[in-house]
C-alpha cells in the first residue's frame, strides 16, 4: 500500500495537486468567499424566520384579543352578558400589588 511511501503523520494536511499556483490560490478564494456568503445567508435565514415566529405570536395574540373585543361588542347576546365563557374572562381582574412601606435609610453619623 501507500504506507511503504508516504509514513502516517500525525499533522494531517489537506494538498491539492496542480501546476499553476496563481488558478489554485484563486480556487481556494472563491471557495472560501462562497462559504462565507451562504453562511451569513443562512444565519439571515434562521434569524428572519425567528423574528417572524416572534412577531406572529405578538402580533397574533393582540389580532385574536380585537377581534374577540369586536365579536362581543357586535354580539351582545343574553348567553354572553349573563355570565358566560368570554364575560368571566372580561371580568377577571389581576390581584393588586401590595402596598409597601417608603424605604428607611440610615445615614452615617459624623464623629
Amino acid at each position: 500500500g501507500c504506507e511503504a511511501y508516504f509514513p502516517e503523520s500525525d499533522r494531517i494536511m489537506l494538498l491539492r495537486w496542480g501546476s499553476d499556483f496563481e488558478a489554485a490560490r484563486s480556487a481556494y478564494y472563491n471557495e472560501a468567499v462562497r462559504t462565507i456568503v451562504l453562511t451569513a445567508a443562512i444565519a439571515f435565514f434562521v434569524l428572519a424566520l425567528v423574528a417572524n415566529g416572534g412577531l406572529a405570536l405578538i402580533f397574533g395574540s393582540h389580532r385574536d384579543q380585537r377581534k374577540n373585543r369586536k365579536r362581543s361588542e357586535e354580539d351582545p347576546s343574553p348567553a354572553r352578558s349573563a355570565g358566560g365563557a368570554s364575560a368571566a374572562v372580561s371580568n377577571v381582574q389581576e390581584p393588586a400589588s401590595p402596598k409597601l412601606p417608603p424605604p428607611q435609610t440610615r445615614r452615617r453619623r459624623e464623629l
